[in-house]
């Protein structure tokens, strides 16, 4: 698989650095710190997807606990569009805010 360019990408890492393949992603906001990228499969990859059904993921932690990731074929899985995902993150980190203080909780009723 190699890594490639898709429509919602605006940041690539390692670009210049010719001992690594420059990274297209999309960094979502920066409290979530989600950062997607784009596989391409090729030809014999697919068939032996199809035919096995699997996929393996390797992942350097650098001896840190692992950081949950998440595999898809489906984009809309991962990501929907970066606007939307700001929207829908920044109405969570609202929600988490106001039930965190007891004040907001107690003026809005709010039992957790």
């Amino acid at each position: 698989m190699k890594l490639i360019e898709f429509k919602h990408q605006n940041i690539i890492y390692v670009k210049k650095q010719p001992q690594y393949m420059n990274l297209p992603a999309l960094k979502t906001n920066p409290t979530n710190k989600e950062v997607v990228s784009c596989w391409k499969m090729s030809p014999r990859e697919r068939i032996h997807a199809l035919l096995t059904g699997k996929v393996y993921a390797s992942l350097m932690t650098l001896n840190e606990p692992i950081t949950p990731f998440y595999l898809s074929p489906i984009r809309k899985k991962v990501y929907v569009t970066h606007k939307k995902s700001y929207v829908k993150n920044l109405i969570s980190e609202i929600i988490i805010y106001l039930t965190q203080h007891e004040i907001i909780k107690k003026r809005l009723k709010i039992n957790i």
